[in-house]
């Protein structure tokens, strides 16, 4: 019985193709994780600007701001859970808590999106306040 390996892969190549392959692994891995986390802080920028321009329709129509600082439904009125119900908007909560505050007498607000359970982040805030210049929320220190 004559076996020929005249077409098959030595070891050596195929210990050097997976050492390969783990180094673009370690490349790019970390790389993609940043980048799916530059995109989440895209959206919390997005809605919080949705909620903010949702906040000056409520002022115009009834006078007042208001408040939606609840996560759960505890503590809130009736059904109403965190600003999705308060508003009528369709936010995804899986990525960011929303809660807008009144500031002191009423004359305006503040709104806080907070990561929920980010593999790169842990801690992020961003932040409107509503008398802010240039429209724009700033981002906490551990923010992308």
């Amino acid at each position: 019985m004559d076996i020929s390996f005249r077409n098959a892969f030595t070891l050596l190549q195929l210990i050097i193709v997976v050492v390969v392959l783990g180094i673009l692994a370690g490349i790019s891995i970390p790389q993609y994780t940043k980048l799916k986390e530059r995109t989440f802080a895209k959206e919390a920028i997005a809605n919080l600007k949705l909620i903010a321009a949702t906040e000056r329709v409520y002022y115009d129509e009834n006078s007042t701001y208001r408040e939606c600082n609840c996560i759960t439904s505890e503590g809130c009125e009736a059904a109403a859970i965190g600003c999705n119900n308060i508003f009528k908007l369709d936010l995804k909560t899986a990525n960011w808590a929303y809660i807008a505050l009144l500031k002191e007498g009423g004359t305006g607000f503040t709104i806080l999106a907070n990561r929920q359970g980010g593999s790169y982040i842990t801690g992020c805030t961003y932040t409107f306040e509503s008398d802010s210049e240039d429209n724009e929320p700033t981002k906490g220190p551990y923010c992308p």
